[in-house]
């Protein structure tokens, strides 16, 4: 009996890995198309940039570009910000 309790020790750890591990990956995507979606960036790009691709590169160039000493960076992870929608 003792084998049967560690193997289902086992599948809960492993189950809760996976369930972590999808939910990492998803919220990059989710926050990436707020990004895309959002009026913030429809007012700084009216005419658009193309495709979710060109979105992506200008992203990483502009954070590549951005000169940020270590401790800056520090800052921006325990900043609070909301994301609203408009409904309107």
């Amino acid at each position: 009996r003792t084998e049967d309790l560690n193997w289902n020790i086992l599948l809960a750890k492993m189950k809760m890995l996976v369930r972590f591990s999808i939910c990492c990956c998803k919220q990059p995507i989710t926050l990436f198309q707020l990004i895309a979606k959002g009026s913030l960036f429809k007012k700084a790009f009216p005419d658009g940039v193309g495709s979710l691709k060109n979105i992506a590169k200008r992203l990483l160039e502009a954070w590549r570009n951005l000169p940020l000493t270590p401790e800056a960076m520090q800052t921006l992870g325990e900043g609070k910000f909301q994301i609203r929608f408009d409904t309107s």
